[in-house]
């Protein structure tokens, strides 16, 4: 939460985390640090803010790791600001999946047909981001196509269409 006030040195073991599933840790049998794994499988990340242009390399770093990016404006109106504060969300609520079911998804998605014109696409799509002074990274460039490939997942389908990309929207 609020992880763009995050100081450098937080933000550089979160970067560790995101990027090793690692970070380092004082290990008081023998009076120094050694690198402890985590486990890692899911981060979310949200804030009342996006990253200032003006923040550290970690920072941005982090914001290019996010596969997935939401801006979520607040309501416009009092009846939804009400509606907002009556709700009383469940505090143990029911897991939809099981951690083995979401594995089986990823597997399955990641096993989808990518056909070669949905690369042509975002080939296109960076080009046109380039010109926009923005620009995709090899790794964001390569997790494009798990994104479409879980959003096929999602719909029942055999292969990974062009009316999958539409999540991409929020990841570049």
């Amino acid at each position: 939460d609020e992880y763009w006030k995050a100081n450098s040195a937080l933000s550089n073991t979160m970067l560790g985390l995101a990027n090793e599933r690692e970070f380092k840790n004082w290990d008081f049998t023998v009076g120094e640090p050694r690198m402890q794994p985590v486990p890692l499988s899911t981060m979310f990340v949200a804030s009342n803010e996006m990253p200032s242009s003006d923040a550290d390399d970690n920072l941005a770093a982090i914001y290019a790791r996010i596969d997935l990016r939401m801006v979520v404006s607040p309501p416009a109106d009092p009846a939804s600001w009400r509606a907002i504060a009556r709700m009383r969300p469940d505090p143990h609520p029911r897991p939809i999946l099981t951690w083995d079911e979401v594995l089986v998804a990823q597997a399955e998605a990641r096993a989808l047909p990518v056909p070669d014109g949905l690369f042509d696409a975002f080939d296109a799509i960076r080009a046109k981001l380039r010109t926009l002074g923005m620009d995709v990274t090899p790794r964001r460039y390569n997790r494009l196509q798990y994104l479409c490939a879980a959003s096929a997942w999602l719909a029942g389908a055999d292969e990974v269409r062009a009316e999958h990309a539409e999540i991409l929207c929020h990841a570049v």
